[in-house]
Order: C-alpha cells, then sequence, then structure tokens
C-alpha cells in the first residue's frame, strides 16, 4: 500500500466516517447550549448587540488569574475545559486502537512505521480542523439565527460577564481576535499530538490523564510554561498586564507538536510497541 493510500485509509476511516458523526453532534448540541447559555445571562444583565466575537470570547475567554483565597475557591473554566477535554478524548484512541488491530498490516504495505506515523498526525490534524470548523459554523449558525453581528469584535459588557480583576488593560486595547480563534485550536493540536505519542508508549487513559492534568494546572497557575494558559484570551497581555504573550503561544504549541512527532517516531521505531495494546 502506498503512503497516500495509507493517508486515505486513515482520514476515511478516521474522519469521514458515519460513525464519527455522533462526536460532531456532540459538539453542536454542546456549542449551542453555551451560545445559549451567555445569550441568557446577557439577557439578565439587560444587555443587547451580542457579536459573534463575544461567544468566542464567553468560551474559549477561560479565567482570570486565580489567587488563592479562603474567600474564593478553585473553580475550573468549565466551557473553556469541557471543548479541549472533548477532542482530546475524540482523538484518543484512533491511533493506539489501529496499532492493535489492522496496524500491523498497515506498517507492512505502508513500508515503514514512521509512514504509518506520520499518517496518523496527517489524520489528527485534520480531525481536529474538522471539530473545530464544526464548533465555530454553529456558534456562527447560532448568531444569524439571532441576528448578532458576525464580527470578532467584543461588546463593552463582557467585562460584567468575565469579571476582570484590577489589572485589565481596559476594553479600548483589546486585539485579541487571535486569541479567541486561533490559539485554542493550536493548543487543543498541540495536547492531541503528543498525547498519541503517549499513547504509544503508555495506555491511552495515562495520556489522556496528563492533557487533562496539563489543562487543570493551567487554570489553577497562570505561567507560559503551562500550554493551556496560551488559550485563555481572558489571561493575554493584551488584556492583562502580566498575561501571556500571543508570539509566545504559537511557538509553544509548535514546539509541542514537533515533541510529540519526534516522541511519536521514537515509540513506533521500538519493535515490542507493535505488541502493545
Amino acid at each position: 500500500m502506498r503512503f497516500f493510500k495509507l493517508i486515505k485509509y486513515d482520514l476515511s476511516y478516521g474522519v469521514f466516517n458515519l460513525k464519527n458523526l455522533i462526536k460532531y453532534i456532540i459538539l453542536v448540541l454542546f456549542f449551542t447550549v453555551a451560545c445559549f447559555e451567555l445569550s441568557g445571562r446577557l439577557r439578565s444583565f439587560e444587555c443587547t448587540g451580542e457579536t459573534y466575537g463575544d461567544h468566542l470570547f464567553y468560551i474559549f475567554g477561560g479565567m482570570r488569574e486565580y489567587i488563592p483565597s479562603p474567600n474564593e475557591p478553585f473553580t475550573i473554566p468549565y466551557l473553556w475545559f469541557l471543548n479541549h477535554l472533548l477532542i482530546l478524548y475524540f482523538t484518543l484512541h484512533y491511533a493506539s486502537d489501529d496499532l492493535s488491530g489492522v496496524g500491523q498490516q498497515m506498517i507492512y504495505r505502508a513500508g515503514g512505521r514512521i509512514k504509518w506515523w506520520v499518517s496518523k498526525c496527517i489524520w489528527n490534524f485534520t480531525s481536529v480542523v474538522l471539530y473545530y470548523l464544526v464548533s465555530f459554523s454553529t456558534i456562527i449558525v447560532f448568531c444569524l439565527i439571532k441576528g448578532n453581528e458576525i464580527s470578532l469584535t467584543f461588546s463593552p459588557f463582557m467585562r460584567n460577564i468575565i469579571y476582570f480583576g484590577p489589572k485589565d488593560l481596559g476594553l479600548e486595547t483589546w486585539d485579541i481576535a487571535l486569541e479567541v480563534s486561533l490559539m485554542p485550536f493550536l493548543v487543543t493540536l498541540a495536547l492531541s499530538i503528543f498525547q498519541m505519542a503517549l499513547s504509544l508508549v503508555f495506555k491511552p487513559a495515562f495520556a489522556f490523564i496528563f492533557s487533562s492534568v496539563m489543562l487543570i494546572s493551567s487554570a489553577y497557575y497562570l505561567t507560559p510554561y503551562l500550554i493551556g494558559n496560551f488559550s485563555m484570551a481572558v489571561r493575554s497581555s493584551k488584556v492583562v498586564s502580566n498575561g501571556v504573550n500571543l508570539t509566545d503561544g504559537i511557538i509553544a504549541t509548535l514546539v509541542m507538536i514537533a515533541l510529540g512527532i519526534i516522541i511519536g517516531i521514537l515509540a513506533i521505531r521500538r519493535h515490542n510497541v507493535l505488541s502493545k495494546e
């Protein structure tokens, strides 16, 4: 089997498959409920004029820096957390299941293990892109039905929804279109490829636990060393003075993607990996 036929196989059975329809339906339902939640909160504030950017910010904004206090218990930003977690779970098992199933034949026909792994990386990238396209499209459709403005501008009342701390730089300085659109995608992709590589060494459950702990830790600590911070628009240096930088986030995610690819290559070259469950 040629390498491109292997890619076609992965895309056919791992992405464009009717069995994956339930995953897309779950994402559509999740983002629809999130959009209704924001609209309900805005009505309680008697606010009007919500935009597409408001919905992105509400879902992907995350939470401001957590400062431990007896009067302020730590709570995970559930919309931000569930978005990443759902997609990471959707991409968790395909590579390891394929390796313990027909993967050995695919490796032989493709002409090498590395080609098999590169094909899985292409599958992973395509899957995450498609999941985010479904998510963004769901929000756009919701906004079109409600007659909301389709733009990445943010309404002033979002400050009352997110509850910024004292270090915010002011609404007029916000230019966070990439923070609410590009960075969530890159962070999910980086974690997805990295956990796929880990699933070749350990069981997929351990790889998923790693991703979950990384996200929870990112919510608890504001630091550029925890990659999840870069997918929280609220923690951008354009919003808060001690926030994380967009360029650093792009570099960090690309480094993590490269590291995941390298770990996967090293893992798949080990002979006993083919017999792992």
